[in-house]
């Protein structure tokens, strides 16, 4: 028994660490490096009639940030230009900054930086106020405060807003089952996810008033109830985005198992010593498997607060490739996609991974091709090596 001990302390000492523009025009784009492990914002674009702002909930309480608005989709004029310097006295102090312009649809470039530890978020976003989506109908706590994350816990108390004060009543549809991972690369499946069939309940709640989820699962709140256009709220536990529950830390490794591995898993009597074994099985040496069960459940908990939307973040498809193949070299935003670069991959040549954007999500564009790097990756996850790109 004592030589599983190690490996949940390891396991538990690691999770402690819109609406698509349909055009032929490119979003203003420039490479960026986002989606850093060690800093990474949560923030909202939220409308307030004709007002926008961003609110954002920084890791750190000494930062700065800079906001530039352009109004064209290849940013040839700049339209908000906001800098500032920020000192919280507490991580999680959510601010609220006005961009000042009336325009109803425009990219927003947004950057931010740690001046306590020297690292830095960079990410482009669209902002439209001109249909329904997490711009329009957003959170707040009861006081006002936005949230600025994309879940909720069942014993948090919020309020549902709208840009339009007319709006004084939200439908919301909920589907109880969880969502089932990202299926690989190169599989042939759509995980498109269709919230307006299959929920188990459809209500209505008044606009500005204290609400409570009482169930875990997915929520969809929209003005219309005919629509497709609105917002995701994942109701989770209350230790997420890291990740604790036994049947969760299995079902997680899913995608670097194979069939008879998962099987036993699943079926054992003693799930937590069926997954101690799996873990020692990658690598005997002890400090290669530590290192393995640290990044590989980091990425899990990153996942989860980079990509959560309409399930949780690891089971979306840039939650797989996160997962799976670890921090992009490069990331390439436009209006209807996102494209992430792996300059050197271990299958020898370098990855392209595209995700079409549709509402809040962001499909992969599977292929064949996707096949021989995704096997790469995974055999050597198997053996205990990382690679980081």
């Amino acid at each position: 028994m004592k030589k599983n001990v190690w490996i949940w302390t390891v396991v538990f000492m690691a999770m402690l660490q819109g609406c698509a523009i349909q055009s032929h025009y490119k979003l203003y784009h420039k490479e960026l490096t986002i989606y850093n492990e060690n800093f990474w914002p949560n923030y909202k674009i939220i409308h307030e009639g004709d007002q926008t702002f961003v609110a954002i909930d920084c890791p750190s309480t000494y930062y700065k940030i800079n906001f530039k608005g352009y109004d064209g989709y290849e940013a040839k004029n700049i339209i908000a230009d906001i800098s500032d310097t920020i000192t919280t006295n507490d991580v999680g102090d959510v601010q609220k900054i006005l961009l000042d312009t009336k325009a109803p649809i425009f990219a927003l470039e947004i950057y931010v930086e740690d001046l306590l530890f020297d690292q830095y978020f960079h990410d482009l976003v669209m902002v439209n106020k001109l249909q329904d989506n997490a711009q329009s109908i957003y959170l707040t706590e009861t006081d006002g405060t936005p949230i600025a994350r994309n879940y909720l816990t069942s014993s948090q108390e919020f309020e549902l807003h709208h840009k339009t004060d007319s709006i004084d009543r939200f439908f919301i549809k909920y589907f109880k089952e969880k969502q089932s991972p990202a299926p690989p690369p190169y599989s042939r499946n759509n995980p498109l996810f269709d919230p307006l069939h299959n929920h188990d309940q459809l209500f209505t709640v008044p606009s500005k008033k204290g609400l409570k989820l009482t169930q875990e699962g997915l929520y969809f709140v929209q003005t219309d109830s005919n629509s497709n256009k609105g917002v995701f709220i994942n109701c989770v536990d209350e230790s997420f985005p890291k990740m604790t529950r036994l049947n969760d830390l299995i079902l997680s490794i899913r995608y670097i198992t194979k069939n008879t591995e998962y099987k036993a898993l699943t079926a054992a009597e003693n799930k937590k010593k069926e997954l101690d074994a799996y873990w020692l099985s990658r690598n005997k040496d002890k400090a290669r498997a530590r290192e393995l069960i640290s990044t590989y459940y980091n990425r899990i908990q990153n996942a989860n607060q980079f990509f959560t939307t309409y399930k949780e973040g690891w089971k979306t498809d840039r939650g797989l490739i996160y997962t799976i193949f670890g921090e992009p070299r490069t990331v390439r935003k436009y209006s209807n996609k996102e494209v992430w670069y792996y300059a050197q991959s271990r299958s020898s040549y370098p990855v392209e991974m595209v995700f079409t954007r549709v509402g809040e999500q962001y499909i992969l564009q599977r292929s064949e091709r996707l096949r021989d790097p995704w096997m790469t990756e995974i055999k050597y996850l198997r053996l205990g090596q990382l690679k980081r790109y």
